[in-house]
């Protein structure tokens, strides 16, 4: 789903985005799996 992001971050900004939009994404799947 999530590409693997370079080690050069053109925008630190867009990086943190996807970042909490993965993180969130994972732990959104674990409460729906552990429910």
């Amino acid at each position: 789903m999530y590409e693997k992001l370079p080690e050069e971050h053109t925008s630190p900004v867009l990086g943190r985005e996807v970042t909490r939009s993965f993180t969130t994404d994972s732990i959104t799947r674990l409460v729906l799996e552990s429910s």
